[in-house]
C-alpha cells in the first residue's frame, strides 16, 4: 500500500512540474515580452480569449471548463498543502546551505552578486506563493 501511495505522490508532483513548465512555455511563446501573464490566471485566459478572437459564448464555455478544472485540482491538492509547505521549507534550507558554502570560494564582488541572486530568487519565490495563494482562494 505504501508503494502505491509513493507512486501516486510522485505522479502528482511530476504532473505539477510538467503542467507548470508547459504553462510557462505557452505563456512565453504567446507573450514573450510580458511577465504579467501567469498560465492559469484569469488575466492570462482573458488575454488568450482576446488574442484568439473568442466570442462571448466560447469564452463562457472555456471559463466554465477552467472553473471545473480548478475545483478538481483544488480537491486533489488540498490534502497535500501542508506537505508541499514542509518540502518547500526543507528545500529553502538546502538552498541556503548551498549558497553559504558557495560564498566561501567567492571573492567579495562575486559574493555581492550571489547575494543579489539570492534576493531575486526570494522575490520570485514570494511572487509564486502569492499567485498560488490567489489561485487557492479563488477555487475554494
Amino acid at each position: 500500500m505504501n508503494n502505491s501511495k509513493g507512486t501516486a505522490a510522485l505522479f502528482l508532483i511530476a504532473t505539477l512540474l510538467i503542467g507548470g513548465a508547459l504553462g510557462y512555455s505557452v505563456a512565453r511563446v504567446l507573450h514573450p515580452d510580458s511577465e504579467s501573464y501567469v498560465a492559469g490566471s484569469a488575466d492570462y485566459w482573458n488575454q488568450i480569449a482576446k488574442d484568439w478572437g473568442l466570442n462571448s459564448q466560447q469564452k463562457a464555455v472555456i471559463d466554465s471548463l477552467l472553473d471545473v478544472q480548478q475545483s478538481k485540482i483544488s480537491d486533489l491538492y488540498g490534502p497535500l498543502t501542508g506537505q508541499f509547505d514542509s518540502v518547500a521549507e526543507v528545500a529553502r534550507a538546502i538552498g541556503d546551505t548551498t549558497l553559504t558554502a558557495m560564498s566561501v570560494v567567492l571573492n567579495e564582488k562575486q559574493r555581492g552578486k550571489l547575494d543579489q541572486l539570492r534576493v531575486d530568487a526570494r522575490k520570485k519565490a514570494q511572487e509564486r506563493i502569492e499567485r498560488r495563494s490567489y489561485w487557492w482562494r479563488r477555487v475554494q
